[in-house]
């Protein structure tokens, strides 16, 4: 991996001589972590660095010795796959981790050639649309393909999820996720809801699965792979139906072939909708889980005007 692509990333992060950083990353990620190892003692950072086989899906999991690393750091930087991405932005750890002004970047995947002034823009594109998300009272999102939701986002703040995290508390995925998000006022949703992209419990539909949404609780669950997804979220128990969050790709740079994760969430011209847990977003939903659901080719508008 090369080590311009290393300094991209702490360059994202704001690093600096004197300070902590946590390097945590899967076994097939080692050459990129020790690539920002490297940077980062060059840099006159102190470093600790984990590299691990093991597999886990929930923070419970994890192993103590990468939490205690986090909570350690004035930055992370996370290498690992894209399930423990996830959680982890919803995780209790990197939750203590803003809350004391550390940085987190979970590292999605590999960019040797980076454009950072192009993607400079993009950050500024999603920060204007955050903005917007932040002024509406009423949002309401369409598709060709059926999806009609009405959102009630008055006094919720818009969040830009950008690859700028230098700021003191900032986390977000890197090198190249953008997404603006706001947590709807709890029991507000209501209409339909479409699935023809990815569904991070699926994958990518094959067949549209439809979602009724009432009072901000997911009602009904039909078509597609919904049993699926009807399974996982009554097995995660109290409020994982919840409406939790309204999020928009702003990446139009991404190429939009969906790959069936996590990462088809910043796609330009695509919507996605969290279920679960809302308090890292601004709101007041405490759940066991946080999943998403993608719609593509959707409208957004707000108060009336089309974003």
């Amino acid at each position: 991996m090369s080590l311009r692509f290393a300094e991209y990333l702490l360059d994202a992060l704001g690093a600096a001589a004197g300070e902590r950083a946590a390097l945590i990353a899967d076994a097939d990620r080692a050459a990129t972590a020790r690539a920002v190892e490297r940077c980062a003692r060059e840099r006159g950072l102190d470093v600790r660095l984990m590299i691990g086989d093991r597999d886990y899906r929930r923070e419970a999991d994890m192993p103590r010795e990468a939490i205690e690393a986090v909570d350690w750091a004035d930055l992370a930087v996370l290498l690992v796959a894209l399930r423990r991405i996830q959680f982890g932005g919803h995780s209790e750890f990197r939750k203590r981790a803003s809350a004391r002004g550390a940085r987190v970047g979970f590292v999605t995947h590999d960019l040797p050639d980076v454009d950072a002034a192009a993607l400079a823009g993009v950050a500024a594109h999603t920060r204007r649309v955050a903005a917007s998300l932040t002024a509406a009272s009423r949002a309401v999102v369409t598709s060709p393909r059926g999806t009609r939701l009405e959102l009630d986002v008055s006094g919720r703040p818009g969040l830009p999820l950008t690859n700028e995290l230098a700021e003191p508390g900032a986390w977000g995925a890197l090198p190249e996720f953008f997404e603006a998000a706001v947590a709807p006022v709890e029991g507000t949703a209501t209409g339909r809801l479409v699935v023809d992209g990815t569904s991070l419990v699926t994958g990518i539909a094959s067949e549209p699965m439809e979602l009724t949404v009432r009072d901000g609780i997911v009602t009904d669950l039909r078509g597609g792979r919904a049993d699926e997804l009807r399974a996982y979220l009554d097995d995660a128990g109290e409020n994982a139906r919840n409406l939790a969050e309204l999020g928009i790709g702003t990446n139009r740079l991404a190429a939009a072939s969906l790959t069936g994760t996590f990462v088809d969430k910043r796609i330009g011209g695509t919507v996605h909708f969290g279920l679960g847990d809302n308090r890292g977003l601004g709101g007041r939903t405490r759940a066991a889980i946080h999943t998403d659901v993608q719609v593509m080719d959707a409208t957004v508008a707000l108060d009336g005007e089309v974003l």
